[in-house]
Order: structure tokens, then C-alpha cells, then sequence
């Protein structure tokens, strides 16, 4: 198309389809299950400013959400502009051209939460006292149970869970152990120490220690999958013990976890003595977090906990 001319219905309708996947409906990998400004116009009808307004301020959440930051490519239409079509770059900010290159920019960064415009939320904290040896597990569930958008539309229990992590949501599981003393604890508390904070998102787990998985919300069946590994490394005689992290999908709407603490050392023997297998000290805590997409752009609730079996 040539510079000036007329943004036809369709090509309008295309792009606004387009901010409509990332912002609207949830699917399985698309959506934010946000209310949108736009709305399509008539085949043959002419693009009128408020119509552009409305694909600039969706636009213009998807961005802010991503980044934290109202991009300066495209510029808000008022009654009065002229909105051509512009085959030269640098565009014209009220281009069209203008918001189909910003467009891309926000399907390619989809998955993408700025920190500013979210909150990490806590859900609980598992605990278990001193004197334990061998495994010891405990399970856990989140429960999305659906919301209602500012325009009054009600967004499905299985559609908050698509729309959660397709916004960038995240849960983390933070395993630590404190007080205790002997070298199988202090093992213990240098692998848990390590790991830090555990994050499972839409496509993968990830640790600042450890071995994650390309497994994330998406890959889930109703079977246990192995999303985490972290084995023991402070000393040799421990290296058999390790920690891991399961997750399986119980309905459309509930994802249930598994944490799970092998101490699968039995004891070395030292010189004519009998092997000894200590048991850990200290007092273990695994604290349920989520980071949840929560700006002025895009406003997700947290799911609900559910204690599905303590540390036994």
C-alpha cells in the first residue's frame, strides 16, 4: 500500500483479531482473559478514530504488562488524525504500519511479565520437625476457580488457569532448613540453600541449582511428570540423597505438585565400626509462592491452595 491511503475494514479487523488472541478469550497458549476496548468493525465501514483508540489502548496493555512500559512507536488516535498506511521506515507513529510492526513485538514477547506488574503472593508454608531419615514427601494442589472481568464477563475455572500462565504467571517452591547441626543436616541445608527457589511457568521448570525440565503447565498429564532434581554435593559420603519436585494435572482447572526429600544415604562405615544413618536435624519449611500478573494492564487472581497430604 502507498503512503495516505484508506486502512480498509479488513486489514483493521486482522490486526484487531490479532491484540484479541493475546489480551482476550484464553486458549491453550494465547490469552489473557482480559476484557478488550476494541471491537471489529462492519465490512465496507469506514475506521474511525474511536475504533483506533480502542486497538491503541489494548495495544498499549499488552505492551505495558510485558515491559512495564508504554511504548513511543505507536500514538493514541483522536477525531481528526489521519491514519494512512506508510511504507518507510522510520513510521509515523499514528501509521498503521506503525501498529502492525508494534503488534509483532507483542506476539513474539507473549509470555513475557514485567515485575512491576506483577505480584509475588504467598500461599502457604509446609513444614516438618527434626528426626527423619529415608523419604519424606508432601503434595499440594492449585485450585483456579475462575474470575469475573471488569465488564462483568465470567472467566471459566479452566480458562483462569490458561489465563494465569499465559500472562507470565509462575509458581515457585522455596525449600530451606534451619537450625540442626551434624553433617547429614548441614548436607541438607546446602543442597536446599542452593536450589533457593524453584519456578514452574507455562513451558518449563527452572532452579538456580539443579536440573529443571522443558516441562511446564502445558505438559501436564494426569500421571506424576519429574519437573526438578537437585542431588546432594557438600560431602561425598551424602551424594545419594536428593530432592525432587512432580507435577500432574488433576482436572482442566487443578494442577496438583509433589515435593519429595529422598535421604536415600544409609550410612558409610568408618573403620571397624557400624555404619550409621543419621537422621536430619533442623526444622524443614517449603514456602508455596506464585507470581501473579497484577497491573493496572492485566489482573489475574491467585489460585487456591489445597493440602493434599503433609510431610509424612
Amino acid at each position: 500500500m502507498a503512503v495516505d491511503d484508506i486502512i480498509t475494514a479488513a486489514r483493521y479487523n486482522l490486526l484487531q483479531a490479532r491484540i484479541a488472541t493475546i489480551i482476550g478469550d484464553p486458549s491453550d497458549g494465547e490469552g489473557y482473559g482480559q476484557q478488550l476496548e476494541s471491537d471489529t468493525v462492519a465490512t465496507g465501514s469506514t475506521v474511525r478514530a474511536v475504533d483506533m483508540a480502542g486497538l491503541y489502548t489494548d495495544m498499549i496493555r499488552a505492551r505495558k504488562h510485558q515491559t512495564g512500559n508504554i511504548p513511543n512507536t505507536i500514538s493514541s488516535i483522536v477525531a481528526g488524525d489521519i491514519v494512512g498506511d506508510d511504507d518507510t521506515a522510520p513510521y509515523d507513529t499514528t501509521s498503521f504500519t506503525a501498529f502492525e510492526e508494534a503488534m509483532e513485538d507483542i506476539e513474539s514477547n507473549k509470555y513475557d511479565l514485567s515485575l512491576s506488574q506483577a505480584t509475588v503472593q504467598s500461599l502457604a508454608s509446609a513444614t516438618r520437625g527434626p528426626g527423619w531419615n529415608s523419604t519424606i514427601y508432601q503434595e499440594f494442589s492449585l485450585n483456579f476457580v475462575g474470575y469475573t472481568t471488569e465488564n462483568g464477563t465470567a472467566i471459566s475455572a479452566a480458562d483462569h488457569r490458561r489465563a494465569f500462565f499465559n500472562a507470565g504467571g509462575s509458581v515457585y517452591v522455596s525449600p530451606n532448613l534451619s537450625g540442626g547441626s551434624g553433617n547429614k543436616t548441614k548436607d541438607w541445608r546446602n543442597l536446599l540453600s542452593n536450589i533457593s527457589q524453584i519456578r514452574f511457568t507455562h513451558d518449563e521448570t527452572n532452579a538456580f541449582a539443579g536440573t529443571g525440565s522443558a516441562i511446564g503447565n502445558y505438559d501436564l498429564t494426569t500421571s506424576y511428570k519429574q519437573l526438578f532434581i537437585k542431588q546432594a554435593e557438600l560431602y561425598p559420603v551424602y551424594n545419594e540423597n536428593n530432592f525432587k519436585l512432580y507435577a500432574k494435572k488433576l482436572s482442566d482447572s487443578e494442577i496438583q505438585f509433589k515435593v519429595e526429600l529422598n535421604d536415600d544415604d544409609t550410612g558409610d562405615r568408618t573403620g571397624l565400626g557400624a555404619a550409621q544413618d543419621e537422621s536430619i536435624t533442623g526444622t524443614l519449611a517449603v514456602v508455596i509462592q506464585v507470581l501473579r500478573p497484577s497491573g493496572t494492564s492485566v489482573d489475574i487472581p491467585a489460585p487456591a491452595y489445597v493440602e493434599r497430604s503433609a510431610f509424612n
